[in-house]
């Protein structure tokens, strides 16, 4: 598993990212998500999500999802799209690589 920091666009708007091989999700934080509404050019659909979300060595989800969106996130190499979720923390925003 490598883990590092990076700046991409989501939505065409520059969010820090924390690169992780091993994530099998895409997480933002609340703060992120509500900068990224409102500076957006697109219209963003939080919607429910019934996915768990675990951190890593728990047993239990203790993370709370508020939903997910799709998303454009571009790297300087790579545009892709792909599902976000929202969570209601204040840890590093996460993107699986």
């Amino acid at each position: 598993m490598v883990n590092f920091s990076k700046t991409v666009h989501i939505n065409q708007y520059k969010v820090k990212v924390l690169v992780d091989t091993g994530a099998s999700v895409n997480i933002i934080n609340k703060k992120t998500f509500d900068q990224l509404i409102n500076t957006s050019r697109t219209q963003i659909h939080l919607t429910k999500t019934k996915t768990k979300v675990l951190p890593y060595g728990a047993n239990q989800p203790n993370l709370k999802v508020i939903g997910e969106f799709s998303a454009l996130v571009e790297t300087s190499t790579k545009m892709t799209s792909t599902t976000i979720l929202v969570l209601e923390t204040s840890h590093k925003n996460l993107l699986s690589g």
